[in-house]
Formats: C-alpha cells, sequence, structure tokens
C-alpha cells in the first residue's frame, strides 16, 4: 500500500490530499496509524509530503501535533480543526498539557472517540458501504486510536474490545 502511494505520488507530485476533504483526512490518519502499527516510521516523512500545506486546503492542530510526535515538525497547525464534529475527542487525547496532564485523560478521550467514531466519518465516502447490495469496503477501522495509544504509550485495556 505505501508503495503504491508512492509510486502515484512519484508519478502526479503536483496532486496532493487536502485536509478540507475529510476523505484525505482520514487517508493520512490511517497511513500514519498503519505506518506506526505496522513497525514502518520510516514511512511517516513520505506521508506527510503526500498532502497539501497551503492554508487554502486546510491546515489542522491534531495532524500537526501527530506529525510533531513522530519527528516532523513542519507540518502547519492550523488555528481549529477542520473537522472539529468527527476528530475533537482523538484531539483532546494527543494535545499537550496542561489540557491533558495525564494518561487517564487521554484514555477516555479515546473512549469517547470510539464511541462516536463511526458517526464522525459521515462526511467519508465509504459511510454506510456495508449496507448496499455489493458490499465495498474494507471494514471500518480505527487505525489512528491505534496511532495514538502507541505514541502516548496509553493503557488500552478500557477501550481495547471496543467496535472500531
Amino acid at each position: 500500500m505505501f508503495a503504491e502511494f508512492a509510486r502515484h505520488y512519484s508519478a502526479f507530485p503536483e496532486k496532493k490530499m487536502f485536509l478540507r476533504e475529510q476523505d484525505a483526512y482520514q487517508f493520512i490518519l490511517w497511513l500514519l496509524g498503519l505506518a506506526v502499527l505496522f513497525g514502518q516510521t520510516e514511512r511517516v516523512q513520505q506521508i506527510a509530503t503526500w498532502f497539501s500545506y497551503k492554508p487554502e486546503d486546510g491546515c489542522d492542530p491534531l495532524i500537526a501535533a501527530l506529525f510533531v510526535r513522530m519527528g516532523v515538525a513542519d507540518v502547519p497547525r492550523g488555528d481549529g480543526l477542520i473537522h472539529p464534529k468527527a476528530y475533537s475527542y482523538l484531539y483532546d487525547a494527543v494535545r499537550g498539557d496542561p489540557v491533558n496532564p495525564d494518561g487517564s485523560d487521554r484514555v477516555g478521550a479515546i473512549q469517547l472517540y470510539l464511541k462516536n467514531w463511526y458517526k464522525g466519518m459521515k462526511n467519508c465516502y465509504w459511510y454506510n458501504r456495508h449496507k448496499g447490495q455489493f458490499a465495498t469496503h474494507f471494514g471500518y477501522w480505527s487505525f489512528e486510536s491505534g496511532l495514538a495509544t502507541i505514541l502516548y504509550e496509553l493503557d488500552d485495556s478500557s477501550y481495547h474490545e471496543m467496535t472500531f
């Protein structure tokens, strides 16, 4: 998958994902999650080149915080979440002190994120695809929750069996 994204962006370097589009935003979160979950953190710098940094295309503090945590500091932060209904709880889980001073606050935020995850994805193209005559989806996975759990060394025992 990473090789195919790299091939695409090598062939079409001017074509970038826009964070203002929720599908693209979610793709970035999935890619970061998969890179960390599969131990391919060397991909993170590459992923950072696949979306536009132009303010009109979207700059976001959650995306910036995750990249900074993984050593990529030049991702623009933006003033507020681009998709607050979908990602505010995840942002609460990764914000720095003093907003979330300890791990229990972060864990509680991820629990809320997972509880509300599916309905927060309502603007994504794949939402409700499982209901069609031909279910064209690969499953509903919150790889970004695993990403936050690993990056912030959280105890996932209270949510590891939750849906998504």
